[in-house]
Formats: C-alpha cells, structure tokens, sequence
C-alpha cells in the first residue's frame, strides 16, 4: 500500500513539472517548449526572430499572432511540422510605431506519442520597439576567432549582454558617453575597451575586445620560461668565463702589486730628487728676481733718460740737418781742391820718376821704399775719396733711418776722413 501511494505521489509530481510554466517578458516555457523571442528590446528598423523549441520531435500545428502597441494584428503565420524539433520566424516591425509589441501562438500536435495543445493564452511573450543608445562589436580570442557565450558588461551601468555564437553582442546603454566594455568568460582571461556613444542607434565598435585563454596564456609563459632557462644556462657559462678571467686577473693583480712596490721606490726616490730640484729652482728664481728688480730699476732710469733725449732730438735733429748743408758745401769744395792736389801729385810723381832715373844708382833702396809707401797712401787717398762721394749720397738717406747716435758717428767719421785727407796731402808735400 505504502508503495502504491509512493508511485502516485511521483506520478503527480511528474505531471505538475511538466505543466510548470516559466515567464520572462520575452520568453515562456511550457512543458519544455520555449517560446522567445531573441531579445527584449528593438531599435526601430531592427528584425525580431521568434523561435519555438521542443525537448523532442513535433508533428502539428502553429498559430502564430504578432500585436502591434495598440492591440491591432500585425502578423499572422500558420506552419505544420514533421518531427521537428524547432520552428523560427521573423518579422521587422514598423519603424514608425513605437512600443511594446505581444507575440501570441498556438501549438497543436503529438511529441512523444503524447498529444500537445498550448493555448495562446499561455505562449504569450512581448518585446518593445523603442529608441535608444546601443554598442555592437565582436568578442575574440587570441587567433581572431569569436568567442560564444562572452559576458559583456559596461561597468557602472549594469547593462550586459551575452555574445552569439559569432562572438557578436548588441548591448543597450541607457544614456550617450564614454564606456568602458569589459568581456568576461571562465577560463579567459578578461579583456576591455573603451567606446564614447553620441548618437541614438548602434555605435559599432572598431575593433574587436580580445579575450585570451588560460591554455594560451600557459603555454606562452611555459615558452617563456624555457627562453628563460635557456638565458640561464648561457649566464652560466657568462659566470664561468668571467670565474677564469678573474682569476687569471688575480694572478696579474699579485704581478701588478710587486710592480707597484717597485714603481713605489722609484717614484719616492724622484720626488727627493724633484723636491731638490725644486729647492735649487726657488734659489734660481729668487736670484732671477732680484736681477729683474735690477734691470726694472734700470730701465726706469733709462726710460728717464730716453724722455731726456727725445726732448733734446729736436734740437739736434735741426741742428744736424743745418750742420749738413754746410758740410756738403764744405765737402764739395774739398773734393774740387783734392782733385787739384791729385792732379799736381800726378805731375810731381812724374817729375820724382824722373829724378829717380837719375838717382837710382845712389839712393834706389831708400827711394823704393818712400816711393811704396807713397803709392800706398795714394791709393787709400783714391779710395777715401770714392767713399767719401759715395757715402755723401747715403748720408741723406740715412739721416731719417738711423738713429740720432748712428747720425753723430756719420758726422764724426767724415769729419775723421777730412783730417786724414788732409794729413796725408800735407805728409806727401814733406816727401815731395
């Protein structure tokens, strides 16, 4: 008996789950069939796809009912099926007529040997047609494929959507602005963007949000910890190349120290030898000092005596040039008288040759050597006057160039000429 009512108790709760109905705005089920739409809500212009989906096989009927906002119908579509398992229609409403639109069926048949009659009082479900603000885009993984059943959300609004088998998602935003998109999914990691939305309709995203796998992401950190491992073993040979040159550098290191101690006595041995240097250096240049302090105490002195002369210059300098006019003068008159003395001393040799024929036998020693000596002083007669004709046209030229001392020893040489000229005339008279 116990088991008896045990079974009825089952059979009854069998039978109430097959009649529990599920509602959503845009989705019923009832008995396992599920009456949808695909989505709550529509821009104006946007398709609505209406589907029906058995457990199991149907063969029967359906009435299809589609209300516009004011209750008027709008579509109407009768279909039979044939152990089928789905039905789908679709229908664009009109974009002029705003609001919540009802969608009504009917379904009649056998599925499982059992029959089936949903009213339409049950299968009855809405979507609206309304404008708003909405995003379109696409989710994919790391090799661009799409990625099915992606939750996208804006963050801070709480609206989301789930993406196709695509990767596709339309998301609806309730105000324009600047969103930021996250794409979440188990065993991805999650992926984002960010999107300003202006104008009423959909904003399509530019590029796809890119969602990578946890697979992926193992397997390239698996291939970067190879890389990884594989620096490390070169690192190590890096180490152990550096180990034997540090150690041979050790080894010059300990040569380097014993030339160091070496080179340390060589260099104290110079800095002796420099800081004696330096020493005898200091003693020079003191004495160098006090000769400069000499010789600056002298040029001062001779700086004085320069002003001096320079202010006497003057003087001398038209002094000179007064006293040269009167010695060119003078030595003009001199040359024609000298010229007169060579010429009777020409005249008075000719006459001495004469006599010396004469007197050769008696007195040709004594005469030869007067007679040299004579011609000699005749010669540098002739020469002296040559110089002196030739250095009274560089003596005007000279006066400017030379300095005023040079001028003075000019005056006092051609004086000195004179005399000597004058000498040796009046030596040769005595002779003659």
């Amino acid at each position: 008996m116990a088991k008896k009512t045990l079974m009825y108790i089952l059979a009854i709760t069998v039978l109430l789950s097959l009649s529990i109905i599920v509602y959503a705005e845009n989705r019923v089920e009832y008995q396992g069939i599920v009456f949808s739409t695909d989505k709550p809500t529509y821009l104006p212009g946007e398709t609505v796809t209406v589907s029906i989906t058995f457990p199991t096989s149907f063969t029967g009927s359906i009435y299809l009912y589609v209300y516009d906002p004011l209750g008027s119908l709008v579509l109407f579509r009768y279909a039979t099926l044939t152990n089928q398992t789905f039905y789908m229609e679709q229908y664009t409403p009109d974009p002029n007529v705003l609001g919540v639109y009802t969608v009504k069926a009917n379904v009649q048949g056998r599925m499982d040997n059992q029959t089936i009659n949903v009213p339409a009082t049950i299968f009855s479900i809405t979507f609206e047609v309304k404008t708003q603000y909405a995003v379109r885009g696409q989710v994919v993984d790391e090799n661009g494929f799409g990625v099915a059943g992606v939750t996208v959300q804006a963050i801070g609004t709480g609206a989301t959507a789930i993406t196709d088998s695509n990767g596709f998602f339309t998301l609806n935003l309730p105000q324009p602005g600047t969103y930021t998109l996250s794409a979440t999914k188990e065993n991805y990691l999650p992926g984002s963007t960010t999107v300003t939305v202006q104008q009423l309709g959909v904003t399509e995203l530019a590029q796809p949000i890119v969602i990578r796998s946890v697979v992926s992401v193992v397997i390239e950190l698996e291939s970067r910890v190879k890389a990884i491992e594989e620096n490390l073993i070169a690192l190590n040979n890096v180490v152990s190349s550096l180990n034997a040159t540090l150690t041979a550098l050790s080894d010059r290191v300990g040569s380097l120290e014993d030339s160091t101690a070496s080179l340390a006595s060589q260099l104290e041995t110079l800095t002796q030898q420099v800081e004696s240097s330096i020493g005898e250096l200091r003693n020079e240049l003191e004495a160098i000092r006090k000769d400069l302090s000499s010789l600056s105490a002298e040029l001062r002195e001779k700086y004085a005596t320069k002003e001096y002369v320079d202010t006497k210059y003057g003087d001398l300098s038209a002094d000179i040039n007064t006293k040269f006019t009167e010695l060119s003068t003078k030595i003009a008159n001199l040359e024609s008288r000298l010229n007169e003395e060579v010429s009777k001393i020409n005249t008075d040799i000719s006459s001495i040759r004469n006599d010396l024929d004469l007197l050769k036998e008696a007195t040709i020693t004594q005469l030869s050597g007067q007679i040299s000596d004579l011609a000699g002083r005749l010669g540098e007669l002739t020469d002296s006057l040559n110089e002196l004709q030739k250095t009274q046209g560089e003596l005007a030229n000279s006066i400017a160039a030379t300095s005023r001392t040079a001028m003075i020893a000019v005056i006092l040489a051609i004086v000195g000429i004179i005399i000597a000229i004058i000498a040796v005339i009046m030596v040769y008279r005595k002779i003659a």
